[in-house]
């Protein structure tokens, strides 16, 4: 469902822990997607925004912080 901000539609897309790695949560949605890293489901909203923006929407993108022991980036920490 789409949300109203002022007078604009709005998506908003969440990239969360899910399943032991990553998913996209959309318009609070439950976390859809099997990504192993962050920039991967990244990488998989901007495709989806990309299309969002033309259609003249508003953008909302957070991303979860890694958990205790994760990389900020890639894989597992070194």
């Amino acid at each position: 469902m789409r949300r109203r901000y002022n007078e604009m539609l709005m998506e908003t897309y969440k990239i969360v822990h899910a399943n032991g790695g990553w998913g996209i949560v959309h318009n609070e949605s439950k976390p859809d997607g099997d990504y192993p890293t962050r920039e991967g489901a990244l990488e998989a909203v901007y495709l989806a925004a990309s299309n969002d923006i033309k259609k003249g929407y508003a953008i909302t993108i957070t991303v979860d912080p890694p958990g205790p022991g994760e990389a900020a980036v890639g894989g597992p920490a070194t």
